[in-house]
């Protein structure tokens, strides 16, 4: 519980706020057009409630991270208990997966059919965007380059670095 309070007071001064304004500071739903002031306040109490639930769940992630790292470094590790512990620490990630998509649901429920076009073209963006991040790949000129692909959009021979040429194929 103590670590808790000193996380919840640490993220606060790495945000530049005073502690306990952070319900303050409204969160602005960019890009979604006509929204009203009913709407802006529904999708504001739906992101904040949230948002709250998922530091409490990053909490528990944080502590149960800990405790694992302190079993594998053990003497005599058991093996079991951490097992049980890693199984804890997905399980704490799945239901702040749930948590974020149950707020998007319940987010476009509240939008009319114009306004949920816009909000979900954001969310394939960040989707995409964030995929791209995580393998690696940059658009070049239009095309999709990762750790294999050349500049030029082709395969590239692991060994040599040139591009991918098949040898079985006759008709080059």
């Amino acid at each position: 519980m103590r670590y808790r309070i000193v996380m919840l007071i640490v993220l606060a001064a790495m945000s530049g706020l005073p502690a306990g304004t952070a319900d303050a500071v409204p969160l602005q739903p960019r890009g979604i057009p006509d929204l009203t002031e009913v709407q802006n306040k529904q999708i504001e109490s739906l992101r904040s409630g949230t948002e709250t639930a998922v530091l409490q769940l990053r909490s528990d992630i944080g502590i149960k991270s800990a405790e694992l790292k302190k079993m594998m470094v053990a003497d005599q590790p058991d093996r079991h208990a951490i097992y049980r512990t890693m199984d804890d620490i997905a399980e704490l990630g799945n239901r702040i997966r749930r948590l974020r998509v149950d707020t998007h649901l319940d987010i476009r429920s509240l939008l009319t059919p114009e306004q949920r076009i816009v909000f979900d073209q954001r969310v394939f963006r960040r989707m995409n965007r964030e995929k791209r991040q995580r393998t690696g790949q940059r658009p070049v000129h239009g095309r999709i380059t990762g750790p294999d692909v050349s500049a030029r959009g082709h395969a590239d021979d692991a060994e040599t670095g040139r591009p991918f040429r098949d040898s079985s194929r006759t008709d080059e």
